[in-house]
């Protein structure tokens, strides 16, 4: 584990508590390798992974940190040793070569999206033959989706009238296994975030029944 040259984290929401150590813990059994944050927001998850030591770690996004207008951003901008790129991922390719890389998270992203199956396609043409993928989005089969569908016809954390960088995009299960298959993507394991009630105060257990988000791990087939 790197000590001394270990960057600080800016401010981390929610996800970082709850999907982050989920993730990490992936990359502590896994060899090292080339891998991009594809939606990586301020970069600190990307972070994490490139303080665990041995990852060549990339990370796009359509607004690179310095131009997220945030005061904690006053903490520690852009983390320079990441290699940072710039895009449009409803409208760019992936500024990488095919085959590229052993591995590649795109969390919480997919759902901001007007065209997630683009990003998801692209992810299969960047991953090495055999390379691997983590993908998170809201889970939308749980008991609480089904409950507020029923009586909004709308999910939750999908606002009726999104404001910017919102959930736009619901993605169901068939909906996913479609585009996996077609970017060449075979899932081979699935699990969840816990989920909680928020005007209850109660956490829920993290299956497909109460789990609030979906964690995807997919591999680019040979």
């Amino acid at each position: 584990m790197r000590t001394d040259t270990t960057p600080k984290q800016p401010y981390e929401g929610p996800v970082a508590f709850r999907i982050y150590p989920k993730v990490t813990s992936f990359f502590a059994e896994v060899p090292n390798g080339k891998l991009v944050d594809v939606g990586a927001g301020l970069g600190n998850l990307a972070n994490r992974i490139y303080s665990m030591g041995g990852f060549d770690v990339y990370a796009c996004d359509a607004r690179m940190p310095p131009e997220h207008n945030r005061v904690d951003l006053k903490v520690v901008l852009p983390h320079s040793h990441l290699k940072w790129s710039k895009l449009d991922l409803d409208k760019d390719a992936l500024p990488y070569a095919s085959n590229f890389f052993e591995y590649a998270i795109c969390i919480d992203v997919i759902e901001h999206l007007e065209n997630p199956r683009r990003v998801l396609s692209e992810i299969g043409r960047v991953l090495k033959p055999g390379g691997m993928a983590i993908i998170a989005t809201p889970y939308l089969g749980s008991l609480p989706q089904r409950i507020y569908y029923f009586f909004t016809g709308r999910f939750l954390h999908f606002p009726e009238f999104p404001p910017l960088y919102a959930h736009i995009t619901p993605l169901t299960m068939t909906t996913m296994r479609d585009a996996f298959k077609k970017a060449g993507l075979v899932i081979e394991k699935i699990s969840f975030d816990r989920g909680w009630l928020p005007f209850l105060r109660l956490t829920l257990p993290a299956n497909s029944l109460w789990g609030d988000s979906i964690l995807l791990k997919v591999r680019k087939q040979k």
